[in-house]
């Protein structure tokens, strides 16, 4: 009983530190340099993301959509409902070496309503000026498990152009998605300019036996599959 009331002592302290240390973080931001949306986007992501850290760099460029942008996208196919799901993609300039122009992008996909149909999802990130990748990753949560590693496959690689993962969009027969995130890290040799960077997410509607095919071409993403797919796209513009 001593242990148990221990456990549930320290879960208490920890819920109410969390908001003090987020607030103790939000304190320490330079907020003239974003406009009103670009705040309440970055406050979002410091509440919801467990991967965002303000600390690791000037948020260049930010945005959430609920609505697909795919508007050529085949009859057969349909786009993400805006109940279901916010897509935010975001550009963070990294500290690093003066030789370099570094920075972390980031597609943060979140379910606001359970799909009905629960197979295979794929989630892709790319984007422009030939920014080579030296780091990437992607982060699956369902609900009522949190964080489950090893659920995510990298379908597709382009090293300076972009990266795709797929992942089933349940675990086991009670833990539908909730959140997917992939991140890439990327560089260049330091100059000026201007470029893209896109996000786009794929959800099966049927049953896939071959799985969802990913292509990245430029800033240009893809999916084909054996069956229906509903997207969802979201892009920003970013200067380095």
């Amino acid at each position: 009983m001593k242990k148990l009331l221990s456990t549930l002592l320290s879960l208490m302290m920890l819920l109410v530190l969390l908001p003090t240390c987020v607030s103790a973080q939000e304190d320490t931001i330079d907020w003239s340099k974003y406009t009103a949306e670009e705040i309440a986007l970055i406050q979002e992501q410091m509440h919801s993301n467990p991967e965002f850290d303000i600390n690791d760099g000037e948020i260049v460029s930010i945005s959430k959509k609920r609505l697909s942008v795919d508007e050529d996208t085949p009859k057969t196919r349909g786009a993400i409902g805006d109940a279901y799901m916010d897509l935010t993609v975001y550009v963070q300039r990294i500290a690093a070496s003066s030789k370099y122009d570094t920075f972390k992008l980031q597609a943060v996909a979140e379910w606001k309503k359970t799909p009905a149909y629960q197979f295979e999802d794929a989630l892709a990130i790319a984007w422009g000026d030939n920014f080579s990748q030296y780091s990437g990753s992607c982060s699956t949560y369902y609900k009522g498990k949190g964080l489950m590693t090893g659920m995510a496959s990298r379908t597709d690689e382009t090293a300076d152009s972009g990266m795709a993962y797929t992942f089933p969009a349940r675990y086991g027969p009670m833990h539908p998605l909730d959140k997917v995130i992939v991140t890439a890290y990327v560089r260049k040799a330091d100059s000026t300019g201007e470029t893209t960077a896109v996000a786009k997410y794929a959800h099966a509607t049927v049953s896939l036996v071959a799985g969802i095919s990913v292509g990245i071409n430029g800033t240009n993403i893809s999916f084909s599959a054996a069956g229906l797919l509903d997207t969802m796209a979201n892009s920003l513009y970013f200067e380095y």
